[in-house]
């Protein structure tokens, strides 16, 4: 029976190389996983997780991160990706630019949300209070930092660049919430995910910042796949990710760094709100998409 070998490469740059294969070369399948907080932080947060992969599917694993969110998707084009841990934004757009294929799902993943972070010490109690204030999304492309709150706040008759006096967009969620802590800006919206890891690990302290709101829920983050990739590889990794068990006690501290109750298969319909929302935005072709 041939080995296959897993190989994610420990990186935060490099270029996407055009001329590549999207099926993996001499057995090795490479991995990446949206930078959406620091290199450290997903190193830290998806390191079990990549060991519990080797074990259950005897595939060799390390961890590639891209430089940013346009570098991942320009990787996944170019082959160069094979699996991906993707906000649904950036997995709808590598949807209908390369085809990709959802995979799994963390169980939280059907019921996201995101937190608009301010001072402990600011007495205001809503968004709509914060008029003419500092707001800091995440990167442009971020669902949960940025997509889906500008997504509510024009339901809610908000025009961001008219209500606020200056926008920032943060390189990561924990850069917004650092930003609201050391007072660059009023108010900040993240991933609530990532926030209350912040708040459990001791990055952030509700001495310093508090949660004002959050958003209604929506779909975010799911691992997605190459369409070409070989099916007995496919249903190795998928079964890997269904096997983890909040019961067992070695998973329940590795589901817990990923904040999931554990994985579920996924499918293009569990995205349709997202792309909905930024069909609307225009960041999709509305015809001809995939």
């Amino acid at each position: 029976m041939r080995t296959l070998v897993l190989v994610v490469v420990l990186s935060i740059c490099g270029c996407a190389d055009q001329g590549s294969s999207s099926q993996p070369l001499d057995g090795v399948v490479v991995v990446g996983v949206l930078p959406d907080q620091s290199p450290e932080g997903l190193r830290a947060r998806f390191g079990e997780l990549i060991e519990h992969l080797k074990a259950e599917t005897g595939l060799e694993i390390v961890l590639m991160i891209p430089s940013d969110y346009d570098d991942m998707l320009n990787r996944f084009a170019a082959g160069r990706m094979h699996l991906g841990n993707f906000g649904a934004v950036t997995y709808l757009q590598a949807e209908q630019r390369s085809g990709a294929v959802p995979l799994v799902m963390r169980d939280v993943d059907l019921q996201f949300t995101s937190c608009y972070l301010i001072g402990s010490d600011e007495p205001r109690s809503s968004v709509a209070e914060f008029e003419g204030g500092r707001l800091a999304f995440g990167p442009e492309l971020s669902t949960s930092g940025h997509l889906m709150p500008r997504h509510f706040m024009n339901i809610d008759a908000i025009n961001p660049e008219t209500f606020f006096s200056e926008l920032r967009h943060a390189d990561a969620h924990d850069q917004t919430a650092e930003w609201v802590r050391d007072g660059v800006v009023d108010i900040g919206v993240a991933n609530c995910n990532i926030i209350n890891a912040m708040f459990a690990d001791g990055r952030l302290s509700d001495s310093d910042v508090r949660v004002l709101e959050t958003t209604p829920p929506f779909a975010n983050y799911v691992w997605a796949m190459q369409p070409s990739l070989d099916r007995a590889l496919v249903i190795s990794l998928r079964d890997a990710f269904l096997a983890l068990d909040a019961n067992i006690e070695s998973h329940a501290e590795m589901l817990k760094a990923l904040g999931a109750g554990g994985y579920l298969p996924a499918s293009r319909d569990d995205l349709d709100d997202v792309r909905n929302a930024i069909e609307s935005a225009g960041l999709l072709a509305t015809e001809g998409a995939r």
